[in-house]
């Protein structure tokens, strides 16, 4: 992320000290240059300086190095605090009140102060940094490049008081990018679970079952333990979900009131995939076509077969672009799943079935990587239920992936690995009505390029 440039410190600055140790040092060989036997003293005079050289090479040149890290670090924090304070003021949420001009210099000074203020608390350092801010076709970019002067505590022996350090980033980011959003909810019969421990819990004391009863029968004159759950004020992970969106749909209304940046799609999978809303700027439609309830599940209904039919979402996104217009907008995919790939009901009575209760499989992730669009998964993770026989036969079974733990423990590693920075692990209902509107804002924060 960082270009570093030590002109005064490799292999070849490193020959040329030692060639030239020779004039500084002659001082130092005197004594043994008189003695009377001169084939022992200058041998031996020369491998001492040259170990001496060598100490106060190894020693400041890791002080160099260390000091050097730090001011890399200084420089990354400066460049992103230049483009967000552009991006504030650009946005009119910060100084410059949407003056390209104003916004610019107001985040020149704030970077370039913010360098010097960090620099002032390293010790024995001197450095000054070049800063510029600029803002072309929707895109800020703060580049912060300095030089800095390192002074060695042995080698000013060897006639060597100081090194520079060279190093250099920069940081970009859209004032509000063009993006496209699409969802991808998990509506199986497992988000019709409790959204945290004392909600399964209550379900539990309810109805005696927490896991694999999100059947189709009725339960204490209700149709089914959804209605039962919903009737009964638990909060269940769907409900958790769909309030989740509709905070995102609101941030989308703050960030871009005239609905001119930020479109979004909706799709729903469980057995089957279903397009519940088209890529569309209209918040109206979108609050309109939420995700349903999730399907009950049956031998063959309410499964979660999310490996089966990515592809047609895959097909339907399309290629990630820049942002910077409305023609190349960039895209988010945002997973919101418990990442358990469920064959349908078969496992609860024939035991061959419950080794494909599993983490649903991530290729579909590198897939759209490949394609410059983002990943983003709120995961709702099951909560240990040793208590519970569905659970233990299936996500409490050891790892099938060879590593510690559980299966249930494998599918938060999978998808960790695809997300990576944009993972958000829910497992409470206010975690996951948060969860959308963090990831959205972690995908459309300023980043270090270089």
């Amino acid at each position: 992320m960082i270009s570093v440039m030590m002109n005064t410190f490799g292999p070849s600055h490193f020959i040329r000290t030692l060639i030239s140790f020779r004039v500084p040092a002659r001082a130092l060989c005197v004594r043994f240059l008189e003695r009377g036997d001169g084939s022992v003293a200058i041998p031996f005079a020369a491998s001492l300086l040259g170990l001496l050289l060598f100490i106060g090479l190894a020693i400041d040149a890791g002080g160099a190095y260390s000091t050097k890290a730090k001011i890399d670090a200084i420089t990354d924090s400066a460049s992103l605090a230049g483009v967000s304070t552009a991006r504030l003021a650009l946005l009119d949420g910060g100084p410059g009140g949407g003056n390209a001009e104003t916004a610019l210099a107001s985040a020149k000074d704030r970077a370039s102060n913010f360098f010097a203020v960090q620099m002032a608390g390293l010790s024995g350092i001197d450095g000054a940094a070049n800063v510029s801010v600029t803002f072309d076709n929707g895109q800020i970019t703060s580049s912060v490049t300095y030089t800095a002067t390192f002074r060695p505590h042995l080698l000013p022996l060897f006639g060597f008081n100081e090194m520079t350090i060279n190093g250099h980033a920069v940081a970009s980011s859209a004032i509000l990018p063009f993006m496209e959003v699409t969802l991808l909810i998990d509506t199986s019969g497992s988000m019709a679970i409790g959204a945290d421990a004392r909600e399964q819990a209550l379900l539990k004391s309810q109805i005696g079952c927490a896991f694999a009863c999100h059947d189709n029968a009725p339960v204490k004159g209700y149709a089914n333990s959804y209605l039962y759950a919903k009737a009964m004020g638990i909060t269940l992970r769907y409900d958790a979900i769909n309030a989740g969106i509709k905070k995102m749909i609101d941030e989308f209304d703050e960030l871009d009131p005239d609905a001119k940046s930020i479109q979004a799609s909706i799709w729903s999978f469980d057995t089957y995939y279903n397009r519940k809303q088209t890529m569309t700027a209209s918040r109206s439609q979108l609050r309109w076509n939420l995700p349903a309830a999730p399907a009950m599940s049956g031998k063959t209904e309410g499964a979660t077969k999310f490996n089966e039919g990515i592809g047609s979402v895959l097909s339907a996104i399309g290629q990630g672009g820049s942002g910077a217009t409305a023609a190349s907008p960039m895209k988010l995919v945002i997973l919101a799943t418990d990442g358990v790939q469920d064959p349908g009901r078969f496992w609860v009575d024939q035991p061959s079935y419950r080794s494909e209760v599993a983490p649903i499989n991530m290729s579909f992730c590198e897939t759209l990587k490949s394609r410059n669009i983002r990943v983003g998964i709120l995961h709702t993770p099951y909560i240990p239920m040793p208590d519970d026989w569905g659970y233990m036969a299936t996500l409490g079974q050891p790892s099938q992936l060879g590593n510690p733990g559980t299966r249930a423990d494998d599918v938060s590693r999978v998808l960790k690995s695809c997300a990576g920075d944009l993972y958000f692990e829910a497992d409470s209902s206010s975690k996951i009505a948060e969860g959308f509107v963090k990831i959205l804002r972690s995908a459309n924060t300023p980043r270090l390029v270089m």
